[in-house]
């Protein structure tokens, strides 16, 4: 899911002309131009950029008699962009009872270009959606978290709103044929949830001077603290609070004091690795889903310490005391070899050409992002491998540069950027590849208990 808070992540929708843009804004009252509400019909629009599609300009009453899928998109949301070929296996297949019509947001800001990188797309990934552009009804409809997707029945109300994590093509199929279906909601569209109050004990929390509790998730609103030395000071006042995460983002807190990290500005980056080694008979406490059941399998901590006592190191050495009491694992902080990705160069010949020509530039072949391409002019290696990393790096095992390369260098890359195997053909068209590999880092191996092992009493 991705927040317009978030820097790397905008917005998404589709283009109007500006006469029409007006004539909307002008006489509101004229028809339902409220915001989408499941249950309500869909409120009334006009698109008049469309292609690929039977019609240019298109309305709201045009898509009845069908399924609706609205899907919401912007240029920096990769997961959106990653969906794409999922939607157009979906499109091939239920065109008769369905249309999916891609939404793109084009305002000039952030997405423009967004229709070009549409198109590029479009011929690298076979894509045969019809694709709309706006700027207007995203503002109006208040949509600030992509993918968005507006699932609208053949009468034009609206059925879901979700985020399409957990869409599949037999989801699709038992909707179309009238089957009870659910799907993951959208986070602007469920209920408000709970926050996390550790205090549930009924004393005034202002009195409170010590307590610990560790809980299955019950509903409430995540809540994952970045680096525990950011934190201090409200965890002196307040306490510490995380809701809604896997076991392992809390053993990774309690040893590391982060929950989760995955790119190379984060200061663990190719320190620490980013997922726990899991060593226990038993691992159904560390299975979780945020895919299809959100918030499955994931926990609730809170600590409230006297704040004379509220150092980092006492905070985390209290967690991983907990830890221990509440599930009976042993942890700690080991070096082994974990796998990572390497760039690495392939052919040296081809390799030399890449040499800069001194002119520092930096461009999209698509003008809108680089999810289809890029060039880079007089740029690093490493600049360039965390370019690659934008789409296709996060989530994963670490990259590294092992190169070699001394130089700055000047490469084009004219591939989807969220294909895994397309980006390795373009870097050995380039002379380079990445390839898997192991490296010795600090990582949390979670293991059970052994005869002997003893318990260390926070200090």
């Amino acid at each position: 899911m991705v927040s317009k808070t978030i820097l790397v992540f905008m917005i998404l929708a589709s283009l109007f002309h500006q006469a029409n843009a007006q004539d909307l804004n002008a006489n509101p009252a004229a028809g339902n131009y409220g915001k989408p509400v499941v249950g309500k019909p869909l409120p009334d629009f006009t698109l008049d950029d469309i292609t690929h599609y039977k019609k240019r300009t298109a309305s709201t009453g045009d898509f009845k008699g069908k399924w609706l899928f609205m899907d919401f998109w912007f240029t920096g949301c990769a997961a959106c962009i990653k969906s794409f070929p999922k939607v157009n296996e979906f499109q091939k297949e239920f065109k008769g009872d369905a249309v999916f019509l891609m939404v793109g947001e084009n305002d000039k800001q952030y997405n423009n270009g967004i229709d070009k990188l549409y198109e590029r797309l479009r011929e690298k990934q076979g894509l045969t959606m019809p694709s709309a552009y706006d700027s207007i009804i995203v503002k109006r409809w208040e949509i600030t978290a992509m993918p968005y997707i507006l699932i609208v029945d053949p009468e034009g109300i609206i059925r879901y709103i979700t985020d399409g994590r957990d869409m599949t093509r037999e989801k699709v199929r038992d909707l179309i044929d009238g089957k009870e279906v659910s799907f993951v909601v959208h986070q602007h569209a469920r209920p408000e949830r709970p926050q996390f109050d550790p205090n549930n004990s009924g004393t005034d929390s202002s009195a409170l001077i010590y307590q610990s509790i560790l809980s299955k998730w019950g509903g409430e609103d995540q809540r994952t603290p970045q680096k525990i030395s950011y934190w201090m000071r409200y965890i002196k006042k307040d306490g510490l609070k995380i809701s809604m995460a896997p076991l392992e983002w809390i053993y990774n807190y309690a040893f590391t004091g982060v929950c989760m990290w995955d790119l190379p500005n984060d200061s663990l980056y190719g320190k620490v690795y980013p997922y726990p080694v899991i060593e226990v008979t038993d691992k159904r406490p560390f299975e979780f889903d945020y895919n299809h059941d959100v918030g499955k399998g994931t926990y609730n901590y809170g600590l409230k310490i006297p704040s004379s006592k509220a150092t980092a190191e006492y905070v985390m050495t209290r967690m991983q005391q907990d830890l221990e009491t509440a599930f009976g694992f042993k942890a700690s902080l080991e070096t082994r070899e974990v796998p990572v990705w390497n760039l690495v160069v392939a052919d040296s010949r081809i390799v030399q050409k890449l040499k800069t020509k001194g002119v520092e530039f930096w461009d999209s072949t698509d003008s809108s992002g680089g999810a289809a391409g890029f060039s880079g002019g007089n740029c690093t290696v490493d600049q360039f491998l965390e370019q690659v990393m934008n789409y296709i790096g996060t989530g994963q095992p670490p990259y590294f540069n092992e190169t070699g390369i001394p130089y700055n260098i000047d490469l084009k890359m004219d591939c989807d950027m969220t294909n895994r195997e397309a980006v390795r053909k373009e870097l050995q068209r380039n002379g380079l590849d990445l390839v898997k590999g192991t490296r010795k880092m600090q990582v949390v191996v979670i293991r059970d208990p052994q005869p002997g092992d003893g318990h260390t009493a926070a200090q």
